[in-house]
Parts: C-alpha cells; structure tokens; sequence
C-alpha cells in the first residue's frame, strides 16, 4: 500500500503543493492566535493593575503617615468617602468586567468559528483523497480486468493452435 501512496503522490504534484499550503495556513494562524492571545493577556493585567491602583495608593499614603507620625507631625483628619463614590466605583467595575466578558465571549467565539473552518477544511482536504484514491483503485481495477481479458485471449490462441497442430498430425498420420 505505501508504495502505492508514494507513486500516487509522485503522479499528483498538485496534492502535495495544497499540503504545504494547508500547513503554511495553519502555521501563519497559529502565530496570529498566540498575538491575539498575548494582547489580550497584556489588556487584562492593565485593567486589573489599574483596579488595585487605589489600594495600592491608599496602602503607600498609610505608610507614609505612619512615619510621619514617628516624627511628630499633626495627623490629618480623614475625610470619609460618600456612597457615590462607592457606587461609582463599583459602577466603573462592573463595566471593565463586562467588557472584558464580552472581549472573552468574542475570543471564544472566533476561536470556535476558526476550529470550524479548519474542520471543513480537512473534511475537504480527505473527501479529495477519498475520491483520487478510489478513481486510482478504479484504474487499477481496470487495468486488471485487462489483463485478465488477455490471458483469456492467449489461453484461447493457444487452445486453437494445439487444436490445428493435433488436426495437422492427424491429417499425417492419415496421408
């Protein structure tokens, strides 16, 4: 069978070159996935280090006062926040976690629609080999059938000379 699949693919150059334009097609999205991919990583930590900001702030002012403090320095009354700000806060939250859901819905969704044509793809790319392998079985098939014919043909060529040369002796033997 593999020497049948090798002559095959010396006799249809055609399949070998859509192989590699299939693998250079993979390759070249592969790459462009794993830049998607890394942006939006880099997207994602800049939205949470941007969220964390405020208690990283509020943490250094702490530290700060609490050394100043140790020098004796009169301590600053805290003013607190209103529940506006609060609710601003969790509002401005909220709406970077959806985006984020919806900028992962959308990632999903192209990367199912991609495993879709990739799919389809190869079902085409096995359909062309299922159809080329049976037209090459068909050829041989008929090659055989050939051959077979001929034998036939011979086998009968050498039945009739047998037969002259018998009725060539006979007429001999008779004379």
């Amino acid at each position: 069978m593999s020497q049948r699949f090798c002559r095959f693919y010396r006799l249809n150059p055609e399949i070998i070159e859509k192989e590699k334009e299939f693998e250079k097609q993979c390759s070249s999205e592969d790459s462009d996935k794993k830049e998607k991919v890394e942006k939006d990583r880099k997207n994602g930590e800049e939205m949470r280090q941007e969220s964390l900001e405020t208690f990283a702030q509020t943490k250094k002012r702490k530290l700060l006062n609490s050394e100043e403090d140790d020098i004796e320095t009169p301590k600053v009354r805290k003013n607190r926040r209103s529940g506006a700000d609060t609710l601003t806060y969790l509002k401005e939250k909220s709406d970077k976690e959806m985006e984020v859901k919806k900028e992962e819905l959308q990632i999903k969704k192209k990367l199912q629609e991609e495993q879709l044509m990739e799919q389809r793809s190869m079902r085409q790319q096995q359909a062309h080999m299922v159809e080329a392998f049976s037209a090459m079985q068909q050829s041989m098939q008929r090659q055989l059938q050939q051959q077979t014919e001929l034998q036939q043909q011979q086998q009968q060529q050498n039945s009739q000379l047998i037969m002259m040369m018998m009725q060539m002796i006979q007429n001999m033997k008779n004379n």
